[in-house]
């Protein structure tokens, strides 16, 4: 039996702020630079709820592999 194959998807790290949004989004692990930048303008659209530590908002890292679904 053959397994599909699954292709390389950009790993981006980034900080999630107090206020939902994340911060200082970097590529980890990249594919192609277009793709890269997809991947970053993608997170920078999305919202978060932020973490919490005794009932206050927190900043905390996260890593996220963007997966693309090319048409």
């Amino acid at each position: 039996m053959t397994s599909a194959r699954v292709p390389p998807q950009p790993l981006v790290s980034f900080i999630v702020g107090t206020d939902g949004l994340a911060h200082d989004i970097a590529i980890v692990s990249g594919i192609d630079p277009g793709l890269d930048q997809n991947a970053i303008e993608a997170i920078q659209r999305w919202r978060f709820q932020p973490a919490t530590k005794d009932g206050e908002p927190v900043l905390m890292r996260a890593k996220v592999e963007v997966n693309f679904k090319l048409l």
